[in-house]
């Protein structure tokens, strides 16, 4: 068996154990094969992984790693493999914001499928199964009292698998980012590494978030709520752009990796408010365009 398979394997094999111990790294392993050694390779890697899925967990566990790990990691590979040769005849790789709006487009599929199996368990629709089950599972923990419990739901239920959604696209992001900077620094990168001041979004970018707002808050019922849901989606590719804005902006800065770990420090503790903050510095960076007037050499 070619040495290169069986790292694959090995991959997905890795990945399975870590979607069932430490979900949030199981993307790791199958971006390190696909950035390392390409999209066949992946692909068996995958099924790897999904055949490991059936045998511990049966049909549901391979729904969810295939949904939410394997599928969304091997187009993202994919895309990011692509290239073809600029009038100069020098590679031009698939641009990283089109990487993003993938990645909402991801995260646009999951939601719909989510809100759609939500709506076939309750009569009262997708959004009355999320506040049950949100009830349900605060009710487990004992902290709340039922009008504590209420309230909970009232604040979490709007937008809560928008979040859940959302957060997952961003930890897929960190994988595959964190692969990426590992292969590299051992020379084993098939793409090369992005310069941040160049991630840009195309022009329709915003219509990704604005077309869902507009459906959200004129729509009523399980239409409306799903498009609001769909709108924090298509938020996490604004949330890549303020990182990007955050990196640049700090070059030339005294102590830059210290002031860079405090803000992923922060990211870490203050999780969505910080993420909102930064959804909203990336559709500003989007139209003004900061980066572009930041002098400084290429660094990430």
């Amino acid at each position: 068996m070619p040495k290169e398979l069986l790292l694959a394997i090995a991959g997905g094999a890795a990945s399975a154990v870590l979607w069932i111990v430490l979900p949030v790294t199981s993307p790791l392993p199958l971006f390190a094969v696909g950035l390392g050694l390409g999209l066949a390779n992946v692909l068996a890697a995958g099924a790897t992984a999904l055949v490991m899925a059936l045998l511990v967990g049966g049909t549901t566990a391979v729904l969810y790693a295939g949904l939410g790990l394997v599928l969304p990691t091997i187009i993202l590979v994919r895309q990011a493999l692509l290239a073809r040769p600029d009038a100069d005849g020098n590679l031009e790789w698939y641009p990283p914001g089109m990487l993003a709006i993938w990645l909402a487009g991801i995260g646009t599929v999951l939601i719909v499928i989510a809100l759609t199996l939500a709506a076939t368990q309750s009569p009262a629709g997708a959004e009355a199964w999320v506040r049950q089950t949100l009830a349900a599972g605060l009710r487990q923990f004992g902290v709340f009292d039922e009008a504590g419990v209420a309230l909970a739901v009232d604040i979490m239920a709007p937008l809560a698998p928008g979040i859940t959604v959302g957060s997952w696209l961003i930890m897929l992001t960190l994988n595959g980012a964190l692969a990426q900077a590992l292969l590299v620094k051992n020379r084993k990168n098939l793409r090369p590494p992005a310069d941040l001041a160049m991630f840009r979004l195309p022009a329709w970018g915003p219509a990704i978030v604005a077309v869902p707002a507009v459906v959200g808050f004129a729509a009523g019922g399980d239409l409306g709520y799903a498009a609001r849901n769909l709108m924090v989606a298509g938020l996490v590719p604004f949330f890549l752009m303020g990182v990007a804005l955050v990196h640049v902006l700090s070059r030339g800065w005294p102590g830059r990796g210290v002031a860079l770990g405090l803000f992923y420090l922060l990211l870490l503790v203050f999780g969505w408010p910080m993420s909102l903050l930064l959804m909203g510095l990336g559709l500003l960076e989007h139209w003004f365009n900061w980066r572009g007037r930041q002098a400084g050499p290429p660094s990430t």
